[in-house]
């Protein structure tokens, strides 16, 4: 299945709950109502995103917190232009909680 970079920006931002949850989350049951059969090969592709955003390498001595955030969503923007400045926003905050 091939999926459009404006479903998969959606499914990034659902996925981890950007702007509907108070802290990052893993798809749920709400991601499963909402692309049904195809929701396991959008998780494939959403979880593959993220894994990339967080195996971005960090110098932790050159970046606090935020502008290691905007570090990697810069990096995520250049490896996948097309996807959304919500869906960059998401993994941004996905990555700085993780990481906090």
């Amino acid at each position: 299945m091939n999926i459009d970079s404006k479903a998969l920006s959606g499914a990034v931002v659902h996925y981890v709950g950007y702007g509907s949850e108070l802290s990052p989350r893993s798809g749920g049951k709400r991601f499963l109502d909402i692309y049904g059969s195809n929701a396991h090969t959008i998780i494939t592709e959403v979880e593959k995103i993220l894994r990339e955003a967080s195996s971005v390498p960090v110098d932790w001595k050159v970046h606090d917190l935020v502008s290691a955030g905007k570090m990697v969503r810069s990096r995520m923007h250049d490896a996948h232009p097309d996807l959304s400045e919500e869906a960059l926003n998401a993994i941004e905050w996905k990555f700085t909680f993780d990481w906090r």
